[in-house]
C-alpha cells in the first residue's frame, strides 16, 4: 500500500507482515497517530516517490 498523509498504522492492511509491504512518510502526529493532512500538504515535496514504491514491491516479491 502507498499511504499519503494516512498512518498506516491506523489505516494499514489486517495481514501478516510477511504478505504486506506500505510506503509512508511521516508528515506530523496528534496523539502519536497521524489523522490526515495538514493543510499545507503537498504531494511533491512529502509524498512517496516512484523508487520508493517500486523498492518495497521488489522486496516483498523477493520476500515470496
Amino acid at each position: 500500500m502507498i499511504f499519503g498523509p494516512s498512518d498506516p498504522r491506523r489505516y494499514g492492511p489486517y495481514a501478516p507482515p510477511a504478505r504486506v509491504r506500505h510506503v509512508w512518510r511521516e508528515i506530523g502526529a496528534i496523539g502519536g497517530v497521524n489523522v490526515g493532512p495538514p493543510p499545507d500538504f503537498d504531494w511533491e515535496r512529502e509524498g512517496v516517490d516512484i523508487e520508493e514504491a517500486w523498492g518495497a514491491v521488489t522486496n516483498l516479491l523477493s520476500a515470496s
